[in-house]
């Protein structure tokens, strides 16, 4: 999955992934599949 964000990185959007990703694994990913995983792409990187 990936993300945009048009802001600074904020500590709270990897929980938001992390939850979009682990969803994802639970609900949509058959066992063919391999490993989820999230970016998130932000304008800035101060946390």
């Amino acid at each position: 999955m990936i993300d945009l964000k048009m802001t600074n990185m904020k500590l709270e959007y990897a929980g938001q992934m992390n939850m979009y990703v682990n969803y994802y694994t639970k609900e949509v990913k058959n066992e063919f599949d391999n490993e989820s995983i999230g970016i998130i792409l932000c304008t800035g990187k101060k946390v």
